[in-house]
């Protein structure tokens, strides 16, 4: 990620396919697309993909013999996060983008509806994280780096912080 290392300067990792958040502001605010797919198709595939699987899911639930067999319960588990990913990041790119017009414009109701959505956005993490209490480790460790140790709820502290952030007067 570019300097400074910020949610709107991160890579797509196919730049020649997507737009990241800054350059898909700037675009709005100039009205120059480059027809790259923007953050916010991103964002749309992926509410759309967690409202496909959460529907799915509550379809296995109801057709399921025994919603307590460990399998079905893994499963179950393992879709609702991914749910929960899908539609916090979905509101996420949803939030950056609308911080990225509001720094690039001054725009005030750019920034409030960026900090909205970006609330709503932590209220999708804090319900999935809590879901997962009981079914995860309280450390799911991945290497050395601290942010590759520690479970979903453990997050919340670092969005409260960059919430923060966002809130003071600009």
């Amino acid at each position: 990620t570019p300097s400074p290392k910020v949610f709107g300067n991160a890579s797509t990792f196919d730049p020649e396919l997507f737009e990241n958040v800054n350059e898909f502001a700037e675009e709005l605010l100039s009205g120059q697309m480059s027809g790259k797919i923007s953050p916010i198709e991103v964002g749309q595939w992926l509410e759309d993909s967690a409202a496909s699987a959460e529907k799915h899911l509550a379809e296995a639930r109801s057709k399921t013999r025994n919603a307590k067999d460990p399998e079905f319960r893994r499963m179950a588990a393992d879709v609702a996060i991914q749910s929960g990913l899908g539609r916090f990041f979905a509101a996420k790119f949803r939030s950056g983008v609308l911080f990225a017009v509001f720094e690039k414009s001054g725009n005030q109701t750019a920034l409030q509806e960026a900090l909205a959505t970006y609330h709503r956005a932590r209220k999708v993490w804090a319900e999935f994280a809590d879901s997962a209490k009981g079914v995860y480790e309280d450390d799911v460790t991945f290497g050395p780096e601290k942010n590759l140790h520690g479970n979903w709820q453990d997050r919340l502290a670092d969005m409260d912080d960059d919430i923060a952030q966002v809130e003071k007067p600009k």
